[in-house]
């Protein structure tokens, strides 16, 4: 009997600095369309609260007052979650094959095949494995890949069965 061949295998080191971690995911988790659309809907209630006057317009400034602090509340614990687990932003080695990655740390090691990703995305400057609809995500820099690896990782991710 023939063994099993044993997949390819790509090993990439990384690290995440804090502000491009908190400031990737404040963006992904503000600019989504249920955040936009919540926000829109609360500025029309406030712009209605002004409007039918009678003494609604406190209601009406507190609303304004909930729209204008929420950015800078979810960066706030987007930083705390940050700060509480070294393991965002430790270097990080991850090995990458067919069947899932490796992301091994100073002190740790997880194990995730690709199932349990929910999604994949890319810019320019990060590739982005979603790991639910929050706009939460493990951010990847595409710099720590070369060309190959870069090619082989969206292969990869692409295919995830679920």
């Amino acid at each position: 009997m023939e063994p099993l061949p044993v997949p390819e295998t790509f090993s990439v080191g990384y690290q995440v600095p804090r502000a491009v971690l908190v400031r990737i995911w404040w963006r992904r988790m503000m600019l989504r369309p249920r955040i936009l659309g919540g926000m829109a809907t609360m500025l029309g209630i406030a712009v209605f609260c002004f409007v039918v006057r009678e003494g609604m317009e406190y209601a009406g400034f507190l609303l304004l007052l909930f729209i204008a602090l929420t950015p800078f509340n979810v960066y706030r614990a987007l930083a705390r979650a940050v700060d509480g687990n070294s393991q965002y932003t430790d270097p990080k080695t991850l090995e990458f094959s067919s069947s899932g990655l490796v992301v091994t740390g100073p002190n740790w090691k997880s194990e995730l095949p690709w199932t349990t990703f929910k999604g994949f995305s890319e810019d320019p400057t990060y590739f982005y494995l979603h790991l639910s609809d929050n706009g939460l995500a493990s951010v990847l820099p595409k710099s720590s890949f070369t060309s190959e690896s870069q090619q082989k990782f969206r292969e990869y991710a692409t295919a995830r069965k679920h």
